[in-house]
């Protein structure tokens, strides 16, 4: 996907440098605030919200979901609230129209969230590695101390810096699709690109190799366990442990989907490129939908496709008891599967 990206940049920084009949076309600006874009942000940015809402309070209402790994997705929802409602804000009352107060504290609050979410997602790449990969549970768990002071502090640092230089505030649009986040100022086009990757897309970049480095061989783990250990265990555990190593497999895929739109339009700009205007608008209402649909994409991966999750569904509406009882017994043949000190792990993908 980021050689695509690489692709799609040079073959728009290209058409930038050959000269075109309507040269309006390219100067003209975009418009996030227009009829289907409003639709389309509102519609996802709401659903990412109560997504990355039902992950929070489902954790705590329910004892069974209660990992290690639930607990850092609830991480990743709190990062992924925030990185929506508040630009769902800002963009409805069009605040991102002028370099105000709101403006600028909405970068900050959303700024932050994403790289929370950033962070938090490549923490729970090197949870998972170290822990089913590397057999080190105990190493995993004293890891989550390390997490929390990188993964929260560290964002508020560098955003912090960014406001205290004067540095955040309207982007015309520029690099994302209607809310504010780095200030771009034609003089200092350069020092506008370094803050943005600063506050977020050197991170976001990063976050696309590591977490498709460690994911590849969780999932190959995953394979070579359930191989191995095939002949004694049943039909229903391979299934489940097929299931949970497809969803450890579109866990990067996702991510890389949803926000590789915002990765080219930076590239686009970091580089001074002026694609046509077609492709730009097309490339903004991708980058609507991508950069708030994270919270969304997570609560339909890791709750509706989650059998302990539809398990305390048909609890709390007491539909099909009988169902319900059954839907334990695959837990059984997970523990034949993998050891004691990362079951509960693997369990909250399956």
């Amino acid at each position: 996907m980021l050689a695509f990206a690489m692709i799609l940049c040079s073959i728009a920084h290209a058409t930038a440098a050959t000269p075109v009949l309507n040269g309006a076309e390219h100067t003209k600006s975009l418009n996030p605030n227009e009829t289907y874009n409003k639709i389309i942000f509102t519609m996802t940015s709401s659903l990412s919200a109560f997504g990355s809402v039902a992950i929070i309070v489902t954790y705590f209402l329910w004892r069974d979901l209660r990992s290690t790994t639930r607990r850092i997705l609830v991480y990743i929802s709190i990062g992924d609230f925030f990185a929506t409602y508040p630009s769902l804000i800002i963009f409805w009352t069009k605040g991102y129209q002028i370099n105000s107060f709101p403006c600028r504290l909405q970068s900050f609050i959303t700024s932050t969230a994403i790289m929370w979410s950033f962070f938090w997602t490549t923490s729970l790449a090197i949870y998972l590695y170290i822990a089913l990969v590397k057999r080190r549970q105990d190493l995993s768990e004293k890891l989550m101390l390390t997490f929390h002071v990188v993964n929260w502090c560290l964002p508020i640092l560098l955003v912090g810096g960014a406001w205290y230089e004067g540095r955040l505030g309207h982007t015309n649009s520029k690099s994302t699709a209607g809310w504010c986040w780095i200030l771009i100022d034609k003089k200092e086009h350069k020092k506008a690109v370094i803050w943005m990757l600063i506050c977020g897309k050197f991170w976001e970049i990063i976050s696309y190799f590591v977490n498709g480095f460690l994911y590849f061989y969780i999932t190959l783990k995953i394979k070579k366990e359930v191989l191995e250990r095939m002949h004694l265990t049943s039909t229903n555990s391979v299934m489940i442990a097929e299931r949970g190593r497809g969803k450890l497999t579109l866990v990067p895929l996702i991510f890389v989907v949803l926000r590789i739109w915002g990765t080219i339009r930076f590239l686009l700009f970091a580089f001074s490129a002026d694609p046509p205007y077609l492709f730009k608008k097309i490339m903004l209402t991708l980058q609507l939908v991508g950069d708030n649909a994270q919270g969304i994409t997570n609560f339909i991966l890791f709750c509706v496709f989650t059998e302990k999750f539809k398990q305390q569904i048909i609890r709390v509406f007491r539909i099909c008891n009988r169902r319900s009882q059954a839907g334990r017994l695959p837990e059984r043949g997970i523990r034949t599967t993998f050891s004691e000190d990362t079951r509960d792990n693997y369990k909250s993908y399956s």
